[in-house]
């Protein structure tokens, strides 16, 4: 886990790579491992952001592959929800959750290129435009 926070950008970003591949088989990281790893998304070395983004999208976005698309969740409107919604609302959670709100940006860059929904822009405006809906949570 040492060499994930390495000076040398290099050596970082090939540790995250490769404890993002051990960690799909084997589950070695502890908690604090893993927001060691998801706090990567902010540095300034694209690639060690880059590939700490890949780490972030395979634990956070996994999750929801089991869910049941039987009863999506509904706008006040009544309106169906769309499926990254709930992928989108982990995001700004993680964001919030990460304490650091203001740098935002950097995530975005980091993960652009590797999460299809960071360019979901339907399901973004209608989580800004549409109510939410009696089983949801405002965007806080």
């Amino acid at each position: 886990m040492g060499m994930t926070v390495n000076a040398n950008a290099d050596v970082s970003e090939k540790a995250i790579r490769l404890i993002t591949v051990i960690s799909k088989t084997y589950s070695v990281l502890t908690t604090r491992d893993v927001e060691i790893i998801y706090q990567m998304v902010y540095a300034a070395d694209g690639r060690c952001a880059a590939a700490a983004a890949e780490f972030l999208s395979e634990r956070l976005f996994v999750i929801h592959s089991g869910a049941s698309i039987d009863s999506p969740k509904k706008t006040a409107a009544g309106k169906n929800r769309r499926p990254n919604t709930p992928l989108i609302k982990d995001l700004v959670d993680f964001v919030i959750e990460s304490d650091l709100p203001n740098h935002a940006e950097y995530l975005v860059d980091a993960m652009i290129d590797i999460q299809p929904l960071m360019k979901d822009w339907a399901t973004m405006t209608e989580l800004l435009l549409e109510d939410p809906g009696p089983e949801e949570q405002a965007l806080t």
